[in-house]
């Protein structure tokens, strides 16, 4: 079905400075291989000011949309923090990015190498690269930028370099540096303590930051430093030109980019927060916006109600591994509201059971698949010994009945999708729980969604989602006792049962022994259900393809992997 539905959607692809501190204006991979990494410089120094059709800089900007987790009142986001839009992939740049045949591009570092035994990672890092504000890019901007982000970063941004010896020891404060990172003249060398399949998927997230205008700022203030976040600079293909918090930003070639100019000159970003969903979509019909991604628009529904009222409107959708789950908030509400039910595994397991999975994959009329574990049950690499998932509330009410589950409480379910599909969902879930006599309340968040998450977690359950570049199974890390949900808590129970397998599969130097280590995570997870996969949702990006021409290959590679090689040298207006 699902490549049916894939399929159907590809057949409409018709494609027909400021400087640091300037105050606002606005796969698979390589890895584990026996050989050298995929030559990777595909870029020229040939630069132009005009596009491919003549338009230059005089011709009406792209209109995309501006959106960040974080929230647009005076600062941009940094991509250490969330990469909610496209504006941050256009502005800074990894060593490298994902191909869309799975292959790897160089960024930021023009080649790599992998030793014979998976340890060691030499990255050639580019030269002649300069920042937006006219400082060349070096090496030492890499080794800055690695070294921060893993005190700095959040989340997956923060993992990136955690494989790397001598990490653990920057990281608690007995080392002032990580001792697997060295340079060899423009060499950067990673040591890592064992293979990792993950860590090249990790350098691809890692976008660098200059060493020159934040060297000098506290670990603490990194992502939202006012001096350099009002208006930061990168290295990209792009550079931030005209802001007005929080309405709209304007970015545009960056002449003295090493490669290719992009073929389209300026970018309009607006910000539709204020009007919700529904104005991001009345904006695509009314031909007001040209391109669209992210929450307002991944639903099927909407997007085909879209191209209903506006032909020129073109959905892609992309087989995915993004999903949404229920997240369990073990780490105590800032409100002392805390639920000690929910610390019981078999409160958990009852409430797996209690959800109609399959109902809430309707949802999105073959968008989306049931889950019974993070993994795809359609990939290869699902665990075979697991069925597809039934639900069964006479079970659900047993084990809440034996683990003694106080009815009286009322769970608070937290969710941050303002569509009217997801409000629909959340009142299908009620009754779900209602069916065993558990009294949910669901509400909305709004505001700092990142301080709503992480901070103040006045929640029980967070109806949040995810995605993992490549693999599934790195969805595991999360219960991992360095997994990065802050909201989760019990790290040192989820480590006794989650690290050694999860380190397994990551180590693994063959499928075989990786396939391995990923059942036993698959079984641990649902045994434990510290998070609850709910379903895999095919993600959709729109465009308009009367505005703009877009190579099709981008759209092979899934949303949520936002360091893809997005060509922008092949964007061209119409």
């Amino acid at each position: 079905m699902k490549k049916l539905i894939a399929l159907l959607l590809v057949l409409v692809l018709l494609f027909g400075l400021a400087a640091c501190g300037a105050p606002a204006g606005e796969n698979t991979g390589t890895e584990g291989q026996e050989q050298s990494g995929e030559k990777s410089d595909e870029k020229t120094d040939d630069k132009t000011d005009d596009t491919a059709d003549g338009s230059a800089g005089t011709a009406e900007p792209l209109k995309m949309q501006w959106h960040q987790a974080g929230g647009i009142d005076t600062l941009f986001e940094s991509p250490w923090k969330d990469s909610q839009s496209i504006l941050s992939f256009a502005v800074f740049e990894t060593l490298l990015e994902w191909n869309s045949d799975g292959s790897y591009v160089g960024r930021l570092a023009s080649d790599y190498t992998v030793s014979d035994d998976g340890l060691t990672y030499t990255f050639a890092i580019r030269e002649g690269a300069v920042w937006h504000d006219g400082e060349p890019f070096t090496i030492d901007d890499v080794v800055w930028s690695m070294h921060k982000v893993c005190i700095a970063g959040q989340g997956v941004w923060s993992s990136g370099v955690k494989s790397i010896v001598g990490a653990a020891e920057y990281i608690e404060g007995s080392a002032d540096s990580i001792s697997g990172i060295t340079t060899d003249g423009n060499n950067l060398i990673c040591t890592l303590a064992a293979p990792d399949r993950v860590f090249i998927n990790n350098i691809c997230n890692t976008r660098i930051l200059p060493k020159h205008c934040l060297e000098n700022v506290a670990d603490e203030n990194l992502l939202n430093d006012e001096t350099f976040w009002s208006k930061p600079v990168g290295t990209g293909c792009y550079k931030i030109d005209e802001v007005s918090f929080p309405d709209y930003c304007t970015i545009v070639a960056f002449e003295d980019y090493y490669g290719e100019q992009p073929g389209v000159q300026k970018m309009l970003f607006t910000n539709y927060s204020a009007g919700g969903n529904d104005s991001v979509t009345a904006a695509l019909i009314a031909g007001d916006l040209d391109f669209a991604w992210g929450n307002a628009v991944n639903d099927i529904e909407v997007a085909n109600n879209v191209a209903a009222q506006n032909s020129d409107v073109v959905p892609m959708m992309q087989v995915s591994t993004y999903n949404r789950y229920l997240g369990f908030n073990l780490s105590g509400r800032e409100d002392g509201k805390d639920k000690e039910d929910l610390k019981n595994v078999k409160v958990r397991q009852a409430f797996n059971l209690l959800i109609d999975k399959n109902a809430f994959a309707d949802f999105y009329n073959g968008q989306a698949v049931a889950l019974s574990t993070f993994v795809n049950p359609e990939s290869s690499k699902y665990n075979s010994d697991i069925p597809l998932f039934e639900r069964n509330v006479e079970e659900a009410k047993r084990l809440l009945d034996e683990a003694g589950f106080d009815y009286s409480q009322t769970i608070d379910i937290a969710y941050y999708y303002d569509d009217q599909t997801t409000a629909d969902a959340m009142a299908m879930l009620k009754q779900n729980f209602a069916d065993a006599g558990v009294t949910v309340n669901t509400s909305l968040m709004t505001g700092d969604l990142t301080a709503a998450i992480n901070t103040a977690k006045n929640y029980d359950i967070g109806y949040f989602s995810n995605g993992a570049p490549v693999d599934a199974n790195i969805m595991y890390s999360y219960m991992t006792s360095d997994g990065g949900a802050v909201w989760m808590g019990a790290a040192d129970e989820r480590g006794a049962i989650f690290d050694e397998p999860f380190n397994a599969w990551k180590n693994a130097k063959d499928d075989a022994a990786a396939q391995e280590a990923s059942n036993k995570l698959q079984a641990l997870g649902l045994e434990n259900c510290y998070m609850i996969p709910m379903y895999c949702l095919n993600t959709i990006e729109i465009y308009n393809s009367a505005k703009v021409t877009i190579p099709a290959d981008i759209f092979e590679v899934d949303t949520i992997t936002p360091a893809r090689n997005w060509k922008f040298a092949e964007w061209h207006l119409n």
